[in-house]
């Protein structure tokens, strides 16, 4: 098991609810600049069989999106000490787990998944940005989904993972949104229809972002500094 990233507080506990009945966490990358509390990839991987009963996870304001790596037979999980049965997926299936309940699963085949944690204010940030409010997400842990956009995003976060130093933070910034936006126009659900507006920079803000950027490119930008 590697060690987590340096970004984040000594005080905050790292999602993957590592323990010695949890699965290894393999690497966990932070997107602390967007949020007071850190947002985050992660990837767990398990090479051998019979994991066995995890425990339950911890409660949080968060949504953890996970897009499996390899094939996976059918397994029970439980929610709020619900039983649920999850079908048998293939390679590239997506599923959303609502942390404010409790998961736990029984695992029996190696896996391998990565990950995103959502904080709920993220997507109420989201519906506001668009005159709506967040309610919940479409979504049902009984159900196979595929997406490849989600997919092929998450894909895209192995070298934040493999090579955390390489990458920017306006990268990172990015590709959580992409996320994010992905998932809340794809599964979420709305107090009023969301309006999709055109929010592109003003000519005035695109020139003072770029010569920004050029005068700091010795500098690791970030978005939220970009648009200052």
């Amino acid at each position: 098991m590697t060690n987590a990233s340096n970004d984040f507080p000594k005080s905050f506990d790292i999602p993957g609810f590592v323990s010695e009945r949890r699965p290894e966490l393999q690497e966990v990358r932070s997107v602390s600049r967007r949020s007071e509390q850190p947002l985050f990839f992660a990837r767990y991987r398990h090479d051998k069989p019979n994991l066995g009963l995890l425990e339950p996870t911890p409660l949080a304001d968060q949504v953890a999106v996970a897009v499996e790596l390899r094939p996976f037979r059918p397994i029970n999980v439980f929610c709020d000490g619900r039983h649920k049965r999850k079908p048998a997926s293939e390679a590239g299936a997506l599923a959303l787990y609502d942390l404010r309940k409790s998961w736990c699963a029984d695992i029996r085949d190696p896996f391998d998944n990565l990950n995103v944690y959502i904080p709920l204010s993220s997507l109420q940030d989201f519906a506001a940005e668009r005159g709506s409010s967040f309610l919940d997400l479409r979504y049902e842990v009984e159900e196979v989904r595929y997406d490849t956009v989600m997919l092929h995003l998450m894909q895209a976060t192995l070298p934040v993972l493999e090579r955390p130093h390489e990458v920017s933070a306006l990268f990172l910034d990015s590709l959580f949104l992409a996320v994010r936006d992905h998932i809340a126009a794809a599964y979420g659900t709305f107090s009023t229809k969301t309006v999709l507006k055109d929010w592109g920079m003003t000519a005035r803000q695109l020139r003072h972002a770029l010569e920004y950027i050029e005068a700091n490119l010795s500098e690791d930008v970030g978005l939220g500094l970009a648009h200052k």
